[in-house]
């Protein structure tokens, strides 16, 4: 019994450590590969206070970046 244990117990460890560097990848941005279409010049900073809402969303037409996103209250319910 103590065996099946430890082997659950190593294998919840591999799975966390998994999860975790998955996780790690997503939150650190990266620069983005090279395309021919277009140029990466750099990001932009989010605003600090408020919250991000999942309707956030951004556009690109031509050489213009809309940043566009849900106010509260402004939404017809």
């Amino acid at each position: 019994m103590k065996k099946v244990l430890k082997i659950a117990g190593i294998i919840a460890l591999a799975l966390i450590a998994v999860a975790a560097s998955g996780l790690i990848y997503l939150v650190f941005p990266g620069t983005p590969s090279r395309s021919r279409f277009m140029t990466f010049q750099g990001f932009i900073e989010l605003p600090q206070t408020g919250r991000l809402n999942v309707l956030d969303y951004l556009t690109l037409r031509d050489h213009i970046l809309f940043v566009t996103a849900n106010l509260p209250g402004m939404c017809s319910k």
